[in-house]
């Protein structure tokens, strides 16, 4: 029986879409959860990149960044190697990093920390939506 939100079983396992993946990267710690403009949805992939502060005094819930980093490396492992979006499985490529000094342009936001703290809200994921449709030209 398929789960709310998204998940969908798919071989005795459940698929997340990019949104519940950004939620349960938020929850262990990332700074910031990024989608990579340039390789996104060519070749069947998502590329996501998920960033942690590099110091203690910045990292979420009191933790040191090379905690955070672990959480966030085991949301993506326990989450698998698929996510459901626009009604496809798409391959899951991610990567670990620790927050960005300089801007990247090839890297949207799909959550920012700072963002939410300023605002009440970081989740941009229209920005999945719009690489989507650039993509698909």
């Amino acid at each position: 029986m398929a789960r709310e939100f998204g998940y969908r079983p798919t071989e005795a396992r459940l698929v997340p879409t990019p949104d519940e993946l950004v939620v349960h990267l938020r929850e262990a710690g990332a700074s910031g959860v990024y989608l990579s403009r340039n390789d996104a949805f060519r070749d069947g992939v998502i590329p996501i990149t998920a960033t942690f502060a590099a110091t203690p005094g910045e990292s979420a819930y009191g933790c040191e960044s090379g905690a955070v980093r672990e959480m966030l490396r085991s949301v993506f492992e326990s989450i698998g190697d698929q996510l459901r979006f626009h009604g496809h499985e798409w391959f899951l490529e991610w990567t670990v990093e620790p927050a960005f000094a300089e801007p990247n342009t090839d890297l949207f936001p799909l959550y920012d920390r700072r963002i939410e703290q300023t605002y009440g809200d970081g989740f941009n994921l229209w920005n999945l939506v719009f690489v989507y449709e650039e993509s698909d030209k």
